[in-house]
């Protein structure tokens, strides 16, 4: 049954929330309702909290989700991958750091406290590189189950923990650079900008054609040993 009735903008939000409170918005879509009402209703958080009979950190929660949070990673929680609580604490991470650690959640099957705990030792790190390959480290453990902790950074790093945060974040990169080119045309930015970043791309397949052909060689010489 369909049922017409007159509201405004903000209302319609709350209805909406409100009709499928428990069942029908993910995690995710809740959020996206919240954050129209933060940012483009301007109702503060206590009162969004207040018209929805929420806790006012649940409706933080639901921000951090679409404010904090890398899109990849808003794209595991929106999968089902990752649960909200998680993805809220991966939120602490730098954006560059989230995608890494979503992959050792989800790959690894980490509870809430364990992500915590991952987020720390990960924010222990200072250095960039560090916390790449203690993350890298993460995601090739030998046992799922095992809760996360502290790496002291006075241990040394293998080559292998290096290589590892190497590729993982050549995949990071080569993946946010293919959605921003296909985002946003080079003719959108001032003449001497598109005219840098056009030399910049012209400049790069090279660089990718001799990575493949060492990933290719290298690859073959494992298969035939």
């Amino acid at each position: 049954m369909v049922r017409v009735v007159d509201a405004t903008a903000i209302d319609a939000k709350l209805r909406l929330c409100a009709l499928h409170a428990g069942r029908g918005l993910t995690d995710l879509e809740e959020a996206w309702v919240i954050r129209s009402l933060y940012r483009d209703d301007r109702i503060s958080q206590p009162e969004i909290a207040r018209l929805l009979g929420r806790h006012k950190s649940w409706v933080w929660r639901r921000l951090v989700l679409v404010e904090s949070l890398d899109t990849d990673v808003q794209g595991d929680v929106r999968l089902g991958l990752l649960a909200s609580r998680a993805a809220v604490a991966l939120s602490r991470l730098p954006r560059g750091n989230q995608r890494a650690a979503s992959l050792v959640v989800v790959r690894r099957g980490l509870t809430v406290r364990q992500t915590e705990l991952l987020v720390d030792a990960a924010l222990a790190e200072r250095d960039e590189q560090a916390r790449a390959a203690l993350l890298a480290e993460r995601l090739v453990g030998t046992s799922g189950a095992a809760v996360p902790g502290p790496v002291p950074s006075r241990m040394a790093r293998s080559e292998a923990d290096w290589m590892s945060a190497d590729i993982l974040r050549v995949h990071e990169i080569a993946a946010r650079l293919e959605a921003r080119l296909l985002a946003t045309p080079l003719e959108t930015f001032a003449p001497a900008a598109t005219e840098l970043i056009r030399d910049a791309l012209v400049r790069l397949p090279p660089v990718l054609r001799a990575l493949d052909l060492v990933i290719a060689r290298v690859t073959r010489s494992e298969d035939a040993a």
